[in-house]
């Protein structure tokens, strides 16, 4: 996983749960997304559970979490995935958990 002395990109951890869920309980986020807040911290857990799921499944997970160093918890999502079947395009997306 890329990281440096400021910032460490990693799988999401169950502790990150809390500002995923205030990330996507946020309106102006979740107006361009699939989602609808507000998202529970339950939701939320759950989806790091699936996306470690998919990780231990199939080898590869499609979102992270940056983490600043001097704060110690995620606070920027990134997620990674391929725009279009055969196109060979792949998309990047990054939001501020905080």
């Amino acid at each position: 996983m890329p990281e440096s002395a400021r910032l460490i990109v990693r799988r999401f951890r169950p502790g990150d749960a809390p500002a995923l869920a205030a990330y996507r309980s946020d309106p102006d986020v979740a107006r361009y997304q699939s989602w609808t807040p507000p998202v529970s911290a339950d939701a939320a857990a759950e989806l790091v559970s699936i996306l470690a799921a998919h990780q231990r499944r199939y080898g590869y997970g499609g979102k992270m979490v940056g983490v600043p160093v001097s704060v110690g918890v995620g606070v920027v999502g990134v997620g990674v995935g391929v725009v279009g079947v055969g196109v060979g395009v792949v998309g990047v997306g990054v939001g501020f958990l905080e």
